[in-house]
């Protein structure tokens, strides 16, 4: 039985050496910060799963491009400089 569901104990391990190593502003792929999110037990119980779901699934596609055009737009705009001319 405890093949089955592993020790408690050893997943934390893991878990506290990666968030050392993300606190200490250390690299972390994809897969490393997914068992982070994961495994965050607070965050996981905060999250009101089924209304996030419903909220995405309900987003428009005509939504989605206008913010990606958006994106895109104010990336370009130039960027106003903030000296100020010496007259």
């Amino acid at each position: 039985m405890k093949q089955l569901f592993g020790n408690p104990f050893n997943r934390q391990a893991p878990r506290e050496e990666l968030m050392g190593r993300f606190f200490a502003g250390k690299h972390l792929d994809q897969a490393q910060l997914n068992f982070l999110h994961k495994t965050n037990q607070l965050l996981n119980l905060c999250i009101d799963k089924p209304y996030i779901a419903e909220m995405i699934n309900n987003v428009d596609r005509d939504q989605i491009d206008e913010v990606h055009f958006n994106a895109r737009w104010s990336s370009r705009s130039p960027k106003r400089s903030s000296s100020t001319s010496s007259r």
